[in-house]
């Protein structure tokens, strides 16, 4: 949201949403841009990729539930995936 505010006027702002399923269904169905992860518009041959920047970047979470993560195959998982993942924006090679 502050790279939104720093690069676009709020009055041209016509819709929100508050997830990413959400962002992927309206900008496939509307006149619209809006901000989508690669991981979820690369894959959809109905969305162009309009601009890309270095200023956009977010964290990652790898979450589970208590009882998920009690579960050894999970927490494997979940270890690799925290030792494996790049912590410098490139792509992970697995």
């Amino acid at each position: 949201m502050r790279w939104l505010d720093q690069h676009v006027d709020r009055s041209k702002i016509v819709s929100t949403v508050d997830s990413v399923i959400t962002m992927s269904a309206s900008l496939r169905t509307e006149e619209a841009i809006g901000v989508l992860p690669c991981v979820e518009g690369d894959p959809l041959p109905d969305l162009v990729m309009c601009f890309t920047t270095e200023d956009l970047s977010s964290g990652l979470w790898l979450v589970a539930s208590k009882e998920a993560y009690q579960e050894p195959r999970v927490r494997k998982f979940m270890t690799f995936l925290g030792e494996h993942f790049p912590r410098d924006g490139k792509a992970a090679t697995f």
